[in-house]
C-alpha cells in the first residue's frame, strides 16, 4: 500500500495542476481544451503504467481509463459552459 502512495499522489498532483491551469485562463477556450485533452491522455497514460506496474492490465482497463478520461473533459466542459 506504501508504494501505491507515489502513483495517487502524482495522480492528485496532475490532476490539481491541470484543473488549476484550466482556472487561470477562463475566458481562452483553446487553451482550456488543449490543457484537458493533455491531461485526460496523461491519465490514461498513468493508468495503462499502473495497471502493467501492481495490476493486471488488459483492453478492459484501457478502455476504461479512456471513458473516464472523456467523462471528465466533458464534465468540465459543461461546468464551464455554465459560467459563461
Amino acid at each position: 500500500m506504501r508504494r501505491h502512495i507515489v502513483y495517487y499522489g502524482s495522480l492528485v498532483l496532475m490532476l490539481t495542476s491541470a484543473l488549476s491551469a484550466v482556472w487561470l485562463f477562463p475566458s481562452q477556450r483553446d487553451v482550456q481544451m488543449v490543457l484537458l485533452i493533455t491531461t485526460a491522455v496523461l491519465y490514461v497514460f498513468w493508468g495503462v503504467i499502473h495497471h502493467v506496474i501492481h495490476h493486471r492490465f488488459s483492453l478492459h482497463i484501457l478502455l476504461e481509463y479512456i471513458a473516464v478520461g472523456v467523462l471528465g473533459i466533458s464534465i468540465l466542459l459543461f461546468v464551464a459552459s455554465l459560467s459563461l
